[in-house]
């Protein structure tokens, strides 16, 4: 936590002797402070010291709110921009760069958290829950998964075109258009390198296969886009990976999907307490 600035608070009234600031910026509507620095590049910190928090302390707000943000980093907003724009109809500030003078009716300084990767209800304005933050994530990434689907079937379209076999008898494409619906369900591998790897992952993708999945391998890293992410996992029937940062993703998936936690030696706890026993909430 030494990464995160210290905020200093001072007390004054209207009556207090000495130069008055005058507000550069008037805004109608609160502001929330918080820094995106501490445990930040790391998944499950940027969600549950960051995004869930960030949720929690602002949704009851209806998007009437300005984030300033303290130790701004590009990076995070652009990974995290279309969350916060389901939470706030306002620009972000940043804190250190901007250095007008900004007036806001009232502010909060710091974020609320409930528990680990948790939205407890009964602390929530409308007992909003788990499934209402799961609803924002899908209002945020909707509208690119969208475009990418549309994308991936332009691209199917152009290559069928091109294909001698678009040229075959209809009966070959009557029975390509049976196998459409009976669409085998999506199995997703999420898969790390270097330690707590699964180190037969191509035999685990050949059973899985073989008993009937559509199996697909996903390798995430920092540059990955999560909203390709949201697509894959938010598609899939099942999901498997071995316990970390990684699985962070499960708020990804469907609600009544399957998540299987490979669990390392020495790890049992952290991989019940951060994600078996609050996967169960969706």
């Amino acid at each position: 936590m030494d990464t995160v600035t210290e905020l200093g608070l001072v007390a004054k009234t209207d009556g207090t002797p000495g130069k008055q600031h005058e507000c550069d910026v008037q805004h109608e509507v609160p502001a929330v402070f918080f820094s995106t620095a501490g445990y930040t590049g790391n998944v499950y910190h940027e969600f549950n010291d960051g995004i869930m928090p960030l949720y929690i302390t602002s949704r009851h707000l209806r998007k009437q709110v300005v984030f300033v943000i303290v130790d701004f980093h590009n990076w995070w907003l652009m990974k995290y921009g279309d969350i916060l724009s389901q939470l706030s109809d306002h620009p972000v500030i940043d804190f250190s760069a901007d250095k007008r003078t900004h007036c806001f009716p009232e502010a909060t300084v710091g974020l609320q958290i409930h528990d680990e990767l948790t939205v407890d209800s009964s602390n929530m304005e409308g007992n909003k829950s788990i499934f209402d933050f799961r609803n924002l994530l899908d209002g945020a990434y909707r509208p690119r998964v969208t475009s990418l689907i549309h994308e991936r079937e332009a691209k199917k379209k152009l290559s069928v075109s091109l294909s001698p076999a678009s040229k075959r008898p209809l009966k070959i494409k009557r029975k390509v258009h049976e196998a459409h619906h009976l669409k085998r369900p999506g199995l997703v591998i999420i898969s790390r390198n270097g330690s707590r790897a699964i180190t037969n992952e191509h035999l685990l993708v050949k059973m899985a296969e073989k008993i009937g999945f559509e199996v697909e391998v996903l390798r995430p890293n920092s540059r990955t886009e999560l909203a390709k992410i949201y697509w894959v996992l938010n598609s899939s029937d099942v999901v498997i990976g071995v316990h970390g940062a990684a699985m962070t993703h499960f708020l990804f998936m469907r609600p009544g999907s399957v998540l299987i936690q490979v669990i390392p030696l020495g790890t049992s706890w952290a991989a019940e307490e951060y994600y078996r026993n609050y996967s169960f909430n969706l």
